[in-house]
């Protein structure tokens, strides 16, 4: 990613740290407070730009040399909404990441792919919608019941749409979260920026990309509850499918080349 003029850091007078302090969300850091950028002169427009060029990955590794997220706060976190689910009747589910886990990877960042951090915990999850997204997608493809607007709601905007009679809860991690740097190598960057004037063909220079990922191994919590007490029997049908959805297809991005798979460890 290239920026026209000044640094893009702050500038109102203060400093800023040159490494992440120790109690900082490390999604804020992530995201706002990138300084490994170095200035470009394009010998043609004469303008400077700011680039990251192949520091890249040297600013993902300032969040992956240690897990990020503090332990009492997610642990607070996470008691409080399985307090709450089980409250509405609801159920919880535990799994773990079987390989790499990423989600968010379309966000604006420096880097040029993101990742979806939690505003409280500094850490990566899975929103509730997202997971809502992946059992729907489960289900429509591998059940095809009719009632499948039923309990996630209706498409359509006609009047017979409403909402589903199943509540999805936010995916939380269960401690701090292992991150790691995973690189993606596009062979035809010129096909995909411009397809019309450029063909897919193997003279193109590969272009490493690195990312952030979360690591082999996290355990994550994920829950849903009746919107009313008669609909309890939907969530036991949820619960099924996404056990299923998270083992054979993933969650998060990137999961037709396997990223995202979980292996359930358990649930109630």
């Amino acid at each position: 990613m290239k920026m026209e003029g000044r640094t893009p850091l702050y500038n109102d007078g203060r400093s800023f740290p040159h490494k992440m302090p120790d109690t900082a969300h490390t999604g804020l850091w992530y995201d706002k407070f990138c300084n490994r950028w170095k200035v470009y002169v394009d010998k043609n427009s004469e303008k400077n730009f700011w680039e990251l060029g192949n520091r890249k990955a040297d600013w993902i590794q300032t969040v992956t040399k240690k897990r990020c997220g503090d332990k009492h706060l997610i642990q607070e976190a996470v008691e409080r909404m399985e307090a709450l689910v089980r409250a509405r009747s609801g159920r919880l589910m535990y799994a773990r990441t079987e390989g790499r886990f990423v989600t968010g990877l379309g966000r604006s960042h420096p880097v040029e792919n993101g990742l979806v951090w939690h505003p409280v915990l500094g850490t990566p999850y899975l929103p509730g919608s997202s997971v809502k997204g992946m059992v729907r997608d489960w289900a429509e493809k591998w059940t095809g019941g009719s009632e499948i607007d039923r309990i996630f709601g209706s498409k359509h905007t006609d009047s017979s749409k409403h909402i589903g009679s199943v509540v999805f809860f936010d995916a939380l991690p269960r401690a701090a979260v292992k991150l790691e740097i995973d690189v993606m190598t596009p062979h035809f960057a010129p096909y995909y920026r411009d397809p019309k004037k450029h063909p897919p063909v193997e003279r193109y220079a590969p272009i490493p990309i690195p990312f952030l990922t979360v690591s082999e191994g996290q355990s994550f919590v994920f829950a849903v509850a009746p919107r009313k007490k008669e609909d309890q029997c939907d969530v036991d049908k949820v619960m099924n499918w996404l056990k299923e959805a998270l083992e054979w297809i993933g969650a998060g991005a990137k999961t037709s080349v396997g990223y995202g798979r979980f292996v359930v460890d358990g649930g109630v």
